[in-house]
């Protein structure tokens, strides 16, 4: 067999160091006897991940409510009565009627 710079072919250096760690009564360790050369490394990119995806049409109380909300709220009612008839609590109907606002100064601004 032929060496080029102290390298074998087919892989004979390699084993004649793999042999030269065992010892010469060929013993080898549990965990030398479980270690594979093909076993990949695991990177980033292979871990499984878990995500949860929300349906786009399961959107958020306060933006489902906005419009009614603020329909009623410039006839004149409170935040607190707006809340009773739509079943939520009048910090939810604040929060539609702030975002609907804001999302309506946005838009005409641009």
């Amino acid at each position: 067999m032929v060496e080029a710079a102290g390298v074998a072919q087919n892989g004979e250096l390699a084993e004649r160091s793999h042999l030269a760690k065992r010892g010469a009564d060929n013993s080898t360790s549990a965990s030398e006897e479980n270690w594979t050369r093909s076993q990949r490394i695991r990177t980033a990119a292979l871990l499984p991940i878990d995500l949860l995806v929300r349906d786009a049409a399961q959107l958020p109380a306060y933006q489902v409510i906005a419009q009614q909300a603020v329909h009623l709220h410039r006839l004149g009612m409170s935040y607190s009565r707006i809340a009773v008839i739509l079943h939520v609590t009048d910090k939810t109907v604040r929060r539609a009627i702030h975002w609907i606002t804001n999302l309506d100064l946005a838009t005409t601004q641009k």
